[in-house]
């Protein structure tokens, strides 16, 4: 990526000894119980740049997930399964591992 600056140099330099995380350091796990629509998301956070780790498409799959390869944030479905399984694996989440994202496709 090449951002420059009015006089061409301070920007580029500044991003160069950036030590800080990038979106493609950010690694995401998506636990969505559709398919299509993880396969949605996954595609739009890969043209932002960011990492997708996994897709897990129930909540008894999503913990060994994280365990096996923990992610920065988790995006998940609030009716997992129909239910609210997706509150409560986000809540599992929160307590053993990481923050979470709560996210439903009835918005």
């Amino acid at each position: 990526m090449k951002i420059y600056s009015e006089d061409g140099t301070k920007v580029e330099l500044i991003i160069r000894n950036y030590k800080g995380p990038f979106m493609n350091d950010i690694k995401v796990l998506i636990i969505e119980d559709e398919p299509l629509i993880a396969e949605d998301i996954a595609a739009c956070l890969r043209r932002c740049d960011y990492r997708v780790t996994g897709i897990v498409y129930s909540a008894e799959d999503a913990l060994p997930e994280l365990a096996r390869n923990p992610p920065d944030i988790a995006m998940i479905d609030i009716n997992l399964n129909g239910g609210q399984e997706g509150i409560s694996i986000a809540n599992a989440i929160n307590e053993r591992f990481l923050y979470s994202v709560c996210i439903s496709h009835f918005l």
